[in-house]
């Protein structure tokens, strides 16, 4: 099929930008094709600036996949079906733009492990570097308590495009003075990437897509509390180990807001 005049002409404006709009706003592999076909399709160029977090409907599917692999692998953490269904008939009550989480048994540690297993049965991962042991991993001081069971939190506008751009450069030290009311991202960071967005650890580039700094998970080496730190290298997402008061351009520490 032939293209009208008016298409080609927003084809050729597009033409000389297209290629750096994608490499900054592009959410999935898909998504450079969608905007492709609605640039042919003569649409309106907002579909160039797409909504990054996916819908609460698909936020629980994920958690439908991971509970599947739990039955299997965890049965005695499986969530119950009855939990998922009363999640999926509230949907309709919540506003938009909100996250979705879920803690087993109000244990943060336990639910970080579970969901980096699950995001390690899928993709290749550098895992050899921190345990999720009660004796090297603990939730940090004067973190709100998670709740068992599910819960939905949002971002603060500043992170709407990228979750740690708020607090990109600074360290977790001067992001504690700063949370006020906000609760620091803790297991919450390893649901987002490894259930719900699986797609965002293929955009983490340590610089418009920053690394995070999970600062509600004190790990520990030694006498010395370091916070879980999630970034990629060589291509692998990997968990480590920062101290408290290093400063990284590349990182930025995750935080929640209550809705």
């Amino acid at each position: 099929m032939a293209l009208k005049v008016s298409q080609l002409r927003r084809m050729e404006k597009l033409e000389s930008s297209i290629h750096d709009l994608c490499e900054k706003n592009v959410r999935s592999p898909n998504h450079y094709l969608e905007i492709l076909q609605a640039v042919n399709d003569g649409l309106q160029i907002d579909i160039i600036k797409p909504t990054l977090f996916l819908s609460l409907a698909e936020q629980l599917k994920g958690f439908a996949a991971y509970n599947q692999w739990l039955k299997k692998e965890y049965p005695e953490y499986a969530i119950p079906d009855e939990e998922l269904a009363a999640q999926q008939a509230e949907l309709n009550k919540r506003g938009s733009s909100r996250l979705i989480f879920y803690c087993h048994n109000g244990d943060v540690v336990l639910t970080a492990r579970l969901a980096w297993e699950y995001t390690c049965s899928y993709r290749e991962t550098i895992s050899d570097l921190i345990e999720f042991k009660a004796d090297y991993m603990r939730p940090a001081e004067r973190e709100p308590d998670r709740p068992t069971g599910f819960y939905t939190m949002k971002l603060s506008p500043e992170d709407k495009n990228a979750i740690g751009k708020k607090f990109q450069g600074r360290s977790v030290s001067e992001v504690r003075s700063k949370l006020g009311n906000d609760w620091a991202m803790g297991s919450e960071g390893l649901q987002f990437v490894g259930i719900t967005h699986r797609d965002y650890l293929g955009l983490m580039d340590g610089r418009t897509f920053p690394w995070i700094d999970l600062p509600a998970l004190i790990v520990s080496r030694g006498a010395r509390g370091d916070i879980l730190s999630l970034d990629v290298f060589e291509g692998k997402p990997r968990l480590i180990d920062r101290g408290i008061n290093q400063r990284d351009p590349h990182v930025g520490s995750g935080s929640l807001q209550q809705c």
